[in-house]
This record gives C-alpha cells, structure tokens and sequence, in this order.
C-alpha cells in the first residue's frame, strides 16, 4: 500500500465499513450451499443429486 501512497488504516477502516454492509443471510446461504457441494461428491449419487437441487432451488 505504501508503494501508491494508499494509508494501510484508512484502507482497512474501508474494508470493516464494507463487510458490515454485506448481506449476511446471503453469504450464509452461498457458504451452505459451498459445503454441500463438495459433500459425497464422489461416492453418493443420490445425495449429490439431491444437494444440486436444493443449491439451485
């Protein structure tokens, strides 16, 4: 940050103002929606299945 004269605090004040503006229930969602993904992925089928319509839906 010093090499383009950008202040490390007010940079990091920037990014805490941020993440309170973020919707929470959203990300929440996107995380669940990451696990389940991955979850059984190569040996379940049916719950792979399952978890790709849940994610969409």
């Amino acid at each position: 940050m010093k090499k383009y004269g950008i202040d490390s605090l007010e940079a990091d004040q920037k990014i805490t103002d941020w993440k309170k503006n973020l919707n929470k229930i959203l990300i929440d969602s996107f995380s669940i929606a990451m696990i389940r993904d991955q979850e059984e992925r190569s040996e379940n089928i049916a719950l792979v299945t399952k978890n790709i319509e849940k994610n969409f839906t």
